[in-house]
């Protein structure tokens, strides 16, 4: 089955990002599993970028017009509508593979939840949409600014199907 993976990590610079993408769209293959990159390009969601849809995603340079987004799963409807282009975010990556049937796809890592969240709820909708999508399996290295035991207490929340193991993500 395909297999969906976000774009690559949010702040890679073009043409490094492009780079990135290939890469791990090319090992994916080599494992016998079909990449499925999600991502907005013109009012529509695809699930598998051809290679010109992969590289105007990534492409951030000043001579691009184009304007590019994150996407979570609040956004679809906005970006969809404004036909922005838009790499999907882990959680916008799960609403969209569990809304096809996909049950598993590659993230560099997942969001956490923040320094501070006591006072600002500062939560990643990464986590959100984890506790939400139950038939999605995530490979994640590791969560991202996050306060470990803050993670592990929101995690609770989490169906127990969901564990961490060294900062890596793993189904069980």
């Amino acid at each position: 089955p395909p297999t969906p993976v976000t774009n690559s990590p949010p702040g890679m610079p073009f043409p490094h990002n492009l780079s990135t993408a290939r890469s791990l769209e090319s090992i994916i293959r080599g494992k016998g599993v079909t990449p499925a990159t999600i991502a907005l390009i013109d009012g529509l969601v695809y699930i598998g970028l051809s290679p010109s849809q992969l590289e105007r995603l990534a492409d951030q340079s000043p001579e691009s017009k184009e304007v590019k987004v994150k996407v979570s799963r609040r956004d679809l409807a906005p970006a969809l509508a404004t036909r922005v282009i838009g790499g999907t975010t882990v959680a916008g990556t799960m609403y969209v593979a569990e809304s096809v049937g996909i049950g598993m796809f590659v993230t560099g890592g997942i969001g956490g939840v923040h320094r501070g969240a006591e006072s600002s709820m500062d939560v990643s909708a990464d986590l959100i949409e984890l506790g939400r999508t139950v038939s999605c399996r995530i490979l994640a290295h590791g969560t991202k600014r996050s306060d470990q035991t803050r993670l592990w207490v929101w995690c609770a929340r989490v169906p127990s199907r969901y564990w961490t193991f060294l900062g890596h993500w793993r189904y069980l």
